[in-house]
């Protein structure tokens, strides 16, 4: 019986192998299909940015813009986010309540209803 299980487990562990090595070829010749296909169109193979270029990117974009133009993307992004602030308040506010009715309760506890050990 060991040597069954011996090789049954060998036969496991021979066919995870091999659906993990599936797996990874596939994914390797995916990426190497998109990246023919891309210098096929005229793209070149996408190349890694640093923390520094992509700053100084930003950075001369920044300085591209006028004073207007600036200006505008600050309104813009405070429309954006102007729910977000709403949905905030209003959610400040429930928990104001809620607090207010634990602090009444509290309050309550300790004045006339003290008597009753409530």
């Amino acid at each position: 019986m060991g040597r069954m299980k011996d090789k049954f487990t060998e036969e496991q562990e021979r066919l995870v192998n091999e659906a993990v090595e599936a797996f990874i070829d596939d994914d390797y010749q995916y990426q190497e299909y998109l990246n023919a296909l891309a210098e096929s169109m005229g793209y070149s193979a996408p190349k890694s940015v640093t923390q520094e270029e992509s700053q100084a990117n930003h950075d001369a974009w920044w300085d591209s813009l006028t004073d207007e133009q600036k200006q505008q993307l600050y309104i813009d992004q405070e429309k954006a986010f102007k729910p977000i602030g709403d949905i905030y308040e209003q959610t400040e506010s429930c928990f104001q309540a809620e607090t207010d009715e634990k602090d009444h309760i509290s309050n309550d506890m300790k004045g006339l209803n003290n008597q009753y050990g409530v």
